[in-house]
């Protein structure tokens, strides 16, 4: 296993993290954002409730839930397809790199973990949004 004392490797480790943590705020800045912006619309309607919602707040909350969600199903995208191809390279003694196959595996991770933390983030949102209904129909 001599594949992760390689530098390389190390180096693909330090850029998958950086991009899992850039990505995974990004994608909670950009929700969070457009909850903020849906509060605000609220809040011309509604100005005494609009005293109730911290932006900061709701900025932390959606980066909380966006980060354990991005790391956990990349690690569910990445690690089961890498450990299969691997294990069937030794079953079949045909040795793979790992090197390429750490790469592909980090690669279908990060795909991986990026829809499913857009669908995650947005479904948070729309179910936030149903609880304000009941609000917003009372303003009309």
């Amino acid at each position: 296993m001599d594949v992760f004392a390689d530098p390389w490797t190390h180096q693909l480790f330090y850029f998958t993290a950086g991009a899992a943590v850039i990505i995974s705020i990004v994608l909670a800045v950009v929700f969070g954002l457009l909850r903020i912006r849906k509060l605000r619309l609220l809040a011309e309607k509604r100005p005494a409730e609009a005293r109730d919602y911290n932006a900061w707040l709701i900025l932390l909350n959606y980066i909380v839930y966006a980060l354990p969600a991005f790391i956990c199903s990349f690690l569910l995208g990445c690690v089961p397809l890498t450990t299969s191809f691997y294990v069937g390279s030794l079953i079949g003694q045909r040795p793979f790199s790992l090197l390429p196959l750490i790469t592909g595996g980090t690669v279908v991770g990060l795909g991986v973990a990026c829809y499913v933390t857009t669908k995650f983030l947005y479904g948070k949102m729309t179910f936030e949004d149903s609880l304000l209904s009941s609000i917003v129909s009372e303003t009309r």
